[in-house]
């Protein structure tokens, strides 16, 4: 017999899984939808040229790119920000602040292990800037993680990073170097790559940086550190959104970590990254991005986060759902209308036998383990 196999890095989702992804889908888009978020959706292909313009930190090797009919590069979406971020630059007043959901599979080419197509849920906040926004798109982060049982929600800047950086006055491809290495958590390799600035104000602070998480006694000692080197308004900004979550009860959940500092190019304020009891890597991620929206003509502040739908759903593998038939239903002769209520009256139970013989039908409910109900 043939073995069809799909494509390195997809899979089929049979019947059971369908409903658990779904039901996970529900309770996101229940969450956000509650929070004052609508939903919107945008086609699978973007121009690479807006991929491009947007500067968008998915590398070339990450995309599947395919030519349009009439010529233009066209590349399937490797993220939902870019798309929002074009339709609210080009279909949307964003003078008032706009919140939108979404629920759509991305598309990378590497870059996200073992997969290559990615359901996410996530939403983005165009229009608002400064410390309410942020806290309301991480306390929303909280919200759709407890869903899910435990979590964890971890809280960096992207500017305090760049400025102890920008002191040393190395060059473009070392920041990104000693950035890869902050980000990784690899403190013992920092003060080799380091050496050569010993003499700096900014070294003490950067090699301890993946060091700096925890509560707020973290920001004392960073404060401490960049003392006469950099100016710490992030660190302000971190510490009133963290008391802003205490306050409203996300306490035990919430976690500072100045050792974030993912895609540094892209973010441009407050960046986060969440997790969940059972799951080995982050299965959320966000933070501010104020410059995406100007590299597409409609200048204006934005944050947000994306979900992977997949990982949350894989943990509720182990759940039980009710997709097994338990009526076979047998129609009669111009029955038709009174078996569809019945079906109606017991959804997602019935099924009515396609064959005109009684005895055909009885045979069907025994193959599906369930009961036979004649409707004459």
């Amino acid at each position: 017999m043939a073995i069809f196999a799909t494509p390195a890095g997809t899979r089929d989702r049979l019947f059971s899984d369908c409903a658990r992804r779904r039901e996970t889908e529900n309770k996101l888009a229940r969450c956000f939808y509650a929070r004052g978020y609508r939903e919107i959706e945008t086609p699978a292909l973007e121009y690479y040229d807006t991929l491009v313009r947007s500067g968008n930190p998915v590398t070339q090797e990450e995309l599947f790119i395919l030519p349009e009919r009439r010529g233009r590069l066209c590349a399937l979406r490797p993220d939902m920000t870019t798309p929002i971020a074009r339709v609210a630059a080009s279909k949307v007043d964003c003078s008032v602040p706009r919140r939108f959901y979404y629920l759509q599979d991305v598309f990378r080419a590497s870059g996200m292990p073992g997969r290559v197509q990615v359901r996410q849920a996530g939403v983005e906040l165009i229009g608002a800037a400064g410390l309410r926004a942020d806290t309301e798109v991480i306390a929303l982060a909280a919200e759709a993680l407890s869903t899910t049982g435990m979590y964890r929600i971890e809280i960096g800047h992207a500017g305090f990073f760049r400025k102890l950086a920008r002191a040393l006055g190395a060059g473009e491809d070392f920041v990104e170097e000693l950035r890869a290495l902050v980000n990784r958590k690899n403190f013992a390799s920092l003060p080799d790559l380091l050496s050569e600035y010993r003499e700096s104000p900014a070294y003490r602070a950067l090699c301890r940086l993946p060091q700096l998480f925890g509560g707020e006694e973290v920001l004392d000692e960073a404060f401490a550190l960049a003392d006469g080197c950099v100016g710490t308004e992030e660190l302000d900004t971190l510490r009133a959104i963290y008391r802003e979550l205490q306050a409203a009860g996300f306490g035990p959940n919430i976690m500072l970590d100045l050792g974030l500092v993912h895609h540094m190019d892209y973010y441009t304020g407050v960046v986060f990254r969440g997790y969940v009891a059972g799951a080995g890597t982050p299965v959320l991620q966000g933070g501010r991005y104020d410059s995406l929206l100007g590299c597409l003509g409609h200048p204006a502040p934005a944050t947000g986060f994306a979900a992977d739908v997949d990982a949350l759903t894989e943990l509720r593998a182990d759940e039980e759902t009710e997709d097994d038939i338990r009526f076979v239903v047998h129609v009669g002769t111009g029955a038709l209308r009174r078996a569809m209520d019945y079906c109606d009256s017991r959804p997602g139970q019935c099924v009515c036998s396609p064959y005109e013989s009684e005895a055909e039908s009885r045979e069907l409910a025994g193959k599906l383990s369930a009961k036979l109900v004649v409707i004459e």
